[in-house]
């Protein structure tokens, strides 16, 4: 199909590829989603092109967290064709709705693989346990995670995306559907059930310096200053925590649920 990136290759071209591809209507996803369940191959294809943009989207989420943002992106090409051979029109939802389960899951899978940060279990559930489609809070949360040398976003849609195409899919991903939200209830009980393994104070510190529990997140800084402690004080305290949060997260295997 032509769809996977190499190191080599420049990820603006491969963007102005994927543009040529343009979102299908509704009614056009139908027509395409009963012929390729039927074994067309040709409609399979057009399912997949049509919404790249959207696993560059869900990649670039994640560009931080020590895998590179082109492997992550194939890897979400690898979750839209996945989620191309399993998608069941007659229940109702639109494609993208469906296929950034499998496009989060294959990006996640990659850098549960590659990461070896003390940190990255309790980021990468963070990253989940909110809000993610396109809403403020995702871009608030992309904000807090990402170095400010790296393009944004919000900067890439801009530039390969016309408002009328940015709206669109938007408008079409920031409902959650009955799937979505057993995903996230799923989450949520396995990061309270970390939680409780921690002391008050371990526990109000992760909750407070990650934004958790809808929470506006805070620097080390400004927790410290609540307990009347250095911020080093908080950093250590801060360590043994997502050390005792780890195993339990870890045990209880947050991928499965977004499989």
């Amino acid at each position: 199909m032509g769809i996977s990136i190499h190191d080599g290759d420049s990820l603006n071209l491969y963007l102005k590829q994927v543009r040529k591809y343009r979102v299908l209507e509704k009614e056009e996803e139908i027509e395409y989603a009963k012929r390729a369940a039927q074994g067309n191959g040709k409609a399979r294809e057009m399912l997949i092109l049509s919404n790249l943009r959207y696993a560059v989207s869900v990649a670039l989420r994640y560009k931080n967290f020590g895998v590179p943002l082109l492997t992550l992106i194939n890897e979400g090409n690898m979750g839209l064709i996945r989620a191309a051979g399993k998608f069941d029109v007659s229940r109702g939802a639109r494609f993208v709705t469906y296929a950034k389960h499998w496009i989060k899951y294959y990006v996640l899978r990659a850098i549960y693989e590659y990461s070896t940060l003390i940190r990255f279990p309790l980021k990468y559930a963070t990253l989940l346990y909110r809000d993610d489609d396109l809403t403020q809070k995702d871009h608030n949360l992309h904000k807090l995670i990402s170095c400010s040398h790296h393009l944004s976003l919000d900067q890439l849609m801009d530039q390969e995306l016309n408002p009328d195409e940015t709206r669109y899919l938007t408008e079409r991903c920031v409902h959650d559907s009955p799937e979505e939200g057993a995903v996230k209830k799923n989450l949520r009980e396995i990061i309270d059930d970390a939680l409780m393994k921690l002391k008050p104070i371990e526990r109000e510190v992760i909750i407070r310096h990650f934004g958790l529990k809808g929470q506006r997140p805070v620097t080390m800084g400004e927790i410290g200053k609540k307990y009347n402690v250095t911020k080093e004080r908080i950093r250590q305290i801060e360590c043994t925590a997502l050390s005792k949060m780890r195993y339990p997260m870890t045990k209880r295997n947050v991928l499965d649920f977004i499989e």
